[in-house]
């Protein structure tokens, strides 16, 4: 079932995933390409399960939850777009990537409904952040101070935002709300 559901996931957002014949490597075991070394190497010291010091499409779907603290003070990361492989997860979170400081970009899959707490807190060179259609919740903090978005894209499917989730985002030039929030708390 798994392996049909990842399939389908696969074509629906329109990845190319080619079997290599001449390996006999079907598709979900082909490795992630990593464009930041320390990322991968923490994913493939908490996921590798065929201990092949890779981490492949399929490895990384059956991920239904990261730690919390997972990359919390890795000032020496700078990029995890990987992350949108990570199908199986539902929610960033509390603290995940605060303090993040070279962080630039993050690609979150279009699995996960909640944005935690202080997930990208003080994360002040991200400029890039793709929120999928799938988030519902995003909460206490969750941006704040990431001094370098200049903009950010709120998906129809967002119902709720919880105390001042881009406090501090200096360079955001504008911010729209989309009409599908139907609580915005403030405590």
């Amino acid at each position: 079932i798994m392996e049909r559901l990842l399939h389908f996931y696969f074509l629906l957002t329109g990845l190319l995933l080619v079997s290599n014949a001449a390996s006999a490597q079907t598709w979900e075991d082909a490795p992630i390409e990593f464009a930041d070394a320390k990322v991968k190497e923490t994913c493939v010291n908490l996921w590798d399960t065929n201990e092949d010091g890779e981490l492949s499409l399929y490895e990384a779907a059956a991920v239904q939850e990261i730690p919390y603290y997972m990359f919390w003070n890795r000032t020496d990361i700078t990029s995890f777009d990987e992350l949108q492989y990570f199908v199986g997860l539902e929610r960033i979170p509390d603290l995940t990537f605060q303090n993040c400081t070279s962080l630039t970009s993050v690609i979150i899959p279009n699995s996960v409904k909640t944005i935690a707490s202080y997930s990208f807190k003080n994360c002040t060179s991200l400029t890039s952040i793709v929120i999928p259609n799938s988030v519902e919740y995003i909460g206490n903090l969750a941006f704040q101070n990431c001094s370098s978005l200049t903009s950010i894209e709120l998906p129809n499917s967002l119902r709720e935002l919880y105390n001042s989730p881009f406090s501090g985002c200096r360079s955001l030039t504008s911010l729209v709300i989309p009409k599908s929030v139907t609580q915005i708390n403030t405590d």
